[in-house]
């Protein structure tokens, strides 16, 4: 009785670790998965940068604001 209540015991412990295994592989994708799609790539901010200046580079954009006179109170 005794071997049994063991052998009993030993399965569910497998079968524990081995639903933690799958529960963690799946986070670990979802992980990898989250931080590919927020991470930005160097030509969205491109574009992102080139659509907020109204398509002018932003060399441009800043040597004209620093043409225009600064107000003085």
């Amino acid at each position: 009785m005794n071997l049994n209540i063991l052998k009993s015991t030993i399965q569910g412990l497998e079968v524990h670790h081995a639903t933690m295994m799958a529960l963690k592989s799946f986070g670990d994708a979802v992980s990898a998965a989250s931080a590919t799609a927020t991470a930005p790539s160097e030509e969205s901010v491109t574009k992102t940068k080139l659509a907020l200046n109204h398509g002018k580079p932003q060399h441009a954009v800043v040597a004209k604001l620093a043409t225009q006179p600064t107000s003085t109170k």
